[in-house]
């Protein structure tokens, strides 16, 4: 049984290093590695560093790799459409038919969801509608950050993935269970002009939304001053009853940490930096600032 692999982002930097440790080098055909730009660590050089450590065969996407027909083929992570290929199965970062789509781990944590998992599906013509193989699940706890969710929900693409191999090295038939199109939901794709922060949305909204954005991606920002700032850290503080109620202004500071007002309750900034320079952006010039988006 030989099964390719089609890796990127630690999600697929912790199914390989599982896959290997559990003695499954024999049965990976290749591995395919994607890369991006846009995060500080897209874990390709950490695949890279497996696959020559157990003498897997590998590429990275774009360049072509001639080796046997595989049997499957597994997708964890991967952004882009492939074609053309038989017996393919994906791993998403959802309990699906929940937040089909794009980015739905960020999503989930905007949204103040305590459950999360991932989702191992046969690949359909539509994408993440296709009948369920396997699932896993973690609860988490608030306030949490994205590098801290996808290390947690690193447990679950472990289970998925070894769930996968072993029942296809002992031929063991997969389950293909539909998925319910009643309960769908869906994640929209996301790109630069969404790591703004909406000031016109709750304070604890916000601070959450912060956390989803952190590293490992580019972080949420804010005009302040006239500077695009990155704000790395914030916490959500009960309200207080503003007769003139103007989102994204400061109403006060506690030691150099500004109290921004949001729609619905107030935000302490904890840290930001300059997005150019990447030097504190703490304390603000002056005391009557605003907060706006781009």
């Amino acid at each position: 049984m030989k099964i390719d692999l089609y890796l990127m982002s630690p999600k697929g930097h912790y199914a390989l290093k599982a896959l290997v440790l559990e003695g499954y080098s024999e049965n990976i055909n290749k591995v395919c590695i994607g890369k991006d730009n846009r995060v500080e660590s897209d874990c390709s050089e950490e695949i890279k560093n497996i696959c020559n450590e157990y003498c897997l065969d590998w590429y990275y996407r774009g360049c072509t790799k001639e080796s046997r027909k595989a049997d499957y083929s597994v997708a964890i992570s991967w952004k882009w459409i492939l074609k053309d290929i038989e017996n393919l199965i994906v791993i998403h970062d959802s309990l699906l038919p929940k937040y089909r789509g794009f980015a739905p781990l960020v999503s989930q944590l905007v949204n103040g969801e305590t459950t999360l998992g991932v989702s191992a599906i046969w690949a359909d013509d539509d994408y993440d509608t296709g009948n369920i193989i396997n699932q896993q699940k973690i609860e988490i706890e608030y306030p949490i950050r994205i590098d801290a969710a996808i290390e947690a929900i690193g447990c679950c693409y472990e289970k998925c993935i070894l769930y996968i191999f072993k029942c296809l090295t002992r031929n063991i038939a997969l389950p293909s269970i539909p998925q319910s199109k009643t309960d769908a939901t869906y994640s929209l794709w996301r790109d630069e002009d969404d790591y703004w922060i909406d000031w016109s949305q709750s304070a604890e909204k916000i601070a959450r939304f912060i956390d989803s954005v952190g590293s490992p991606y580019m972080g949420a920002r804010a005009l302040c001053n006239g500077e695009e700032i990155i704000v790395e850290s914030a916490t959500h503080l009960p309200d207080l009853f503003i007769e003139n109620r103007q989102p994204g202004k400061v109403i006060k500071v506690e030691g150099i940490n500004p109290i921004v007002v949001c729609r619905l309750g107030l935000l302490r900034i904890n840290r930001c930096i300059y997005a150019k320079s990447g030097e504190d952006a703490l304390p603000l010039v002056r005391f009557r600032s605003r907060f706006i988006s781009k």
